[in-house]
């Protein structure tokens, strides 16, 4: 049973992530909700910690890149090796969340 409560838009874009020792890795962002994003991840990496992410919507014609602190919630090992985690958005922000929502008209997953 899904207990998502926003729909999720596909991105499948290049993204980053800042781990709490400030390094960055390279990564993918899979969707996004108006709560939080899921990465694809080459390693597993702590839950209930603070990260920052970086990735790039595409909406109305425009690229718009999305930077945000997120808290790692879920995570799964996906078929392909990758790890899949759940990220929610710790900080409100309209205009992200305006962005997400325009996402309605052109796609859901």
């Amino acid at each position: 049973m899904d207990l998502r409560q926003t729909p999720r838009y596909p991105l499948h874009t290049k993204a980053l992530i800042a781990y709490p020792d400030k390094t960055v890795h390279a990564c993918k962002a899979e969707n996004v909700s108006t709560f939080g994003v899921c990465i694809a991840l080459e390693k597993q990496i702590p839950m209930d910690v603070a990260y920052q992410v970086r990735f790039v919507i595409r909406a109305n014609d425009t690229s718009h890149t999305i930077t945000a602190r997120v808290k790692a919630t879920y995570g799964v090992l996906g078929s392909d090796g990758m790890f899949r985690v759940g990220f929610s958005f710790t900080e409100e922000n309209p205009d992200r969340t305006s962005l997400i929502n325009s996402l309605t008209r052109e796609f859901s997953v």
